[in-house]
């Protein structure tokens, strides 16, 4: 406005004339956006103001470095201004500690000038202790000093105090849930311009909770929290494009650069899927070589889903020259991990000799353990393993088990080997119908070990009518596949129950 430009221009000349608390004003409405004066200039006053130790400059000028991620300059200032006893001094200090910014990290250190800050009343701590107690971070959980905390923090006016308060009430954390409530509280921190509110408020709109579902201003919401950078917006807007969801329209391009940004961020969950897309060129051109790098940051991250990645571009030659050392390496770490994509890839190699000796028992052991973590390829190659006996002792019902469950999910292969089992009473009844049925859907999928089986059910009257056109139909197909793709043998059906 020209009032602020005209008293602007006065602190400015007054700052010339070196007036401490006037180079700290201007600092403060460069700080708040409210600058009009020069901005250089103002820098350099507020750096100057900061020297001559004034403490409120000393803070303005840190939030100024922060901004610009120079945090071990920002860290110098906010402990200066702490020792001088300013409460957001205290509580900007506390967060470069608690988060290693500028400093090495320091838990107890930095709830010491939490508390400091708090005492003040000051809303910014407030809110940080109540994040605090929330998450038992460096303190006893506590959902009843965390509320007493949030709702001090909100009587000042701090604006994702009303978005943390609203969540209390949505997930029911120690009062009743209130979808009303936490409604209200949320459109109250997105009136006061808060990016968490916003998301929080957005993700109601787009499941329908406590208010009808409208999925254009959920991205609405998603919009207003993503100008102000949250990042967990600019995934579930990237998820919204990238999978079409809500009955939006895909836009696979846009979903992408949604997650690029949080991922470029430094946004955990983005960082999956740009890789995800990359890989398999899903809204941007495939390219494993940059596929790989991102596999890479995941996985300097400890994650075990990037080692995972990393083990199969080695694996595959995608993005990195193929090596089946580094490939089981990298497998090995995932798998043990816990990563169940890594233990059915592990099984696969020791089953097949591909980068190890060939071992089943191995094998075996890293299936079992993909499959109780309900991968479905595990499910059908540890049914198959029981069922004939590799690496583990054979047992044809618990393998009949598990393959019914892969069959269930429509894998062909475990449809085919399930309809033997039926067809011949092995590990289960004999059931030519239902034998008929798993062949059939199988059969459809073009599995060519399915196609004969079917054939020769049509031309031994197995389960259904003899039908000599269906089962040259079945064998020409199953030829022409195995021409491409060689199967084992079929194993040849048991003979009907008459012909004993």
């Amino acid at each position: 406005t020209s009032d602020s430009a005209s008293r602007q221009k006065w602190m400015m000349r007054a700052a010339e004339a070196g007036n401490v608390g006037a180079r700290g004003c201007l600092g403060l409405d460069m700080n708040y956006g409210k600058l009009t004066a020069d901005r250089d200039l103002t820098v350099k006053y507020l750096k100057e103001a900061s020297e001559e130790g004034y403490a409120l400059a000393q803070n303005t000028y840190g939030n100024y470095l922060d901004g610009l991620k120079r945090y071990d300059e920002s860290a110098v200032w906010f402990r200066k201004c702490a020792e001088q006893g300013l409460a957001e001094g205290q509580n900007n200090w506390s967060r470069h500690l608690q988060n290693g910014w500028g400093v090495p990290k320091d838990p107890v250190e930095s709830l010491k000038w939490l508390k400091l800050a708090v005492e003040q009343n000051n809303s910014a701590a407030l809110y940080n202790m109540g994040l605090n107690y929330t998450l038992g971070r460096s303190v006893e959980q506590s959902y009843d000093v965390a509320m007493k905390l949030f709702r001090r923090a909100a009587e000042q006016g701090h604006p994702t105090a009303f978005a943390q308060i609203g969540a209390f009430y949505e997930q029911g954390k120690l009062v009743p849930a209130d979808l009303v409530e936490a409604v209200k509280n949320y459109r109250i921190a997105v009136e006061k311009g808060d990016a968490l509110g916003a998301y929080y408020l957005g993700k109601l709109y787009e499941e329908g909770s406590g208010v009808q579902p409208n999925i254009v201003e959920a991205i609405r919401l998603y919009n207003i929290a993503i100008a102000k950078d949250e990042l967990i917006a600019m995934q579930r807007l990237g998820d919204i494009y990238l999978d079409g969801i809500g009955g939006i329209k895909k836009d696979q391009s846009l979903g992408f650069t949604y997650h690029l940004r949080a991922a470029n961020a430094g946004w955990h969950e983005s960082q999956h899927r740009v890789q995800w897309a990359l890989k398999f060129g899903v809204g941007v051109k495939q390219d494993y070589d940059e596929a790989y790098k991102w596999s890479e940051k995941i996985a300097t991250k400890g994650c075990s889903g990037g080692a995972f990645e990393i083990g199969e571009a080695y694996h595959k030659g995608h993005g990195a020259p193929r090596d089946m050392a580094k490939a089981v390496e990298r497998y090995t770490y995932a798998a043990t991990s816990g990563f169940q994509e890594a233990q059915f890839a592990l099984g696969k190699l020791y089953h097949e000799g591909d980068g190890v000796s060939k071992d089943d028992a191995q094998a075996v052991k890293w299936f079992e353990q993909a499959a109780r973590q309900d991968n479905r390829d595990a499910w059908y190659w540890y049914g198959l393993c029981l069922v004939r006996g590799w690496g583990v002792s054979k047992n044809e019902t618990g393998g009949a088990t598990w393959l019914t469950k892969a069959a269930d999910k429509n894998l062909p292969d475990a449809q085919n080997e399930l309809g033997v089992l039926k067809r011949d009473g092995v590990g289960v009844e004999r059931d030519l119908p239902g034998a008929f049925k798993l062949f059939t859907q199988a059969a459809k999928r073009n599995n060519s070990s399915a196609q004969r089986n079917l054939a020769d059910m049509y031309e031994q009257g197995l389960g259904t009518e003899k039908n000599a056109g269906k089962t040259q139909e079945l064998r020409n197909k199953a030829d022409q596949k195995d021409k491409k793709e060689p199967q084992e043998p079929v194993k040849p059906p048991r003979p009907p129950e008459d012909q004993f």
